[in-house]
């Protein structure tokens, strides 16, 4: 928890390694997804996006009306194999949640955090399906996460009453949240 709390990934994946050597206090699922939580903080540590979630950087400087290769001072091969590495990455982390989706520890968890991965890479209707499969219940944090990125989905998809529910699920969960208040009053 420390390790993911400060987003320590490297350390996270060699904490993981050390425990095969001694008797599991985690299931199997938790560690699966322990190592899914480390590839995706790593991801995120390393996109190449401006430090924006999902903010493409040919998009921002096309946005700002600028040419890409001169103005970030890259050639467009670079940006493109930045691009491969980065899909790469969340291709993996998609992965190792998968592996914990029918553990009963760790499935709920992996199918949100999954989720929004899909999200973020523009794969909403997938992220719809991934994330309808969870079912946090027994967790209100979780519960929040959910309900917070179920309206985010389905705002992406305009399906607002939807998001609706979901916003006030999430507020139900965490009644002080910014986020999930901004989404419901938008």
């Amino acid at each position: 928890g420390l390790l993911q709390h400060h987003a320590f990934a490297d350390y996270e994946d060699r904490y993981l390694d050390a425990l095969k050597a001694r008797p599991l206090s985690a299931t199997p699922d938790r560690i699966t997804l322990a190592r899914g939580i480390a590839q995706e903080q790593r991801c995120w540590n390393d996109r190449p996006d401006l430090d924006r979630a999902g903010a493409d950087a040919d998009a921002v400087a096309r946005a700002a009306g600028q040419d890409v290769a001169s103005h970030w001072g890259i050639s467009r091969s670079m940006l493109n194999e930045a691009r491969k590495q980065q899909e790469a990455c969340w291709s993996e982390a998609l992965t190792r949640f998968r592996a914990a989706f029918s553990s009963d520890d760790a499935g709920a968890e992996a199918r949100v955090r999954g989720a929004w991965i899909l999200f973020q890479v523009g794969q909403p209707r997938d992220a719809s399906e991934m994330i309808d499969g969870a079912s946090p219940e027994d967790d209100p944090e979780l519960t929040y996460w959910a309900g917070l990125f179920r309206g985010r989905i389905a705002d992406s998809l305009g399906r607002h009453p939807e998001a609706e529910h979901a916003y006030r699920a999430a507020l139900q969960a965490s009644p002080d949240a910014q986020s999930a208040g901004i989404g419901l009053a938008l």
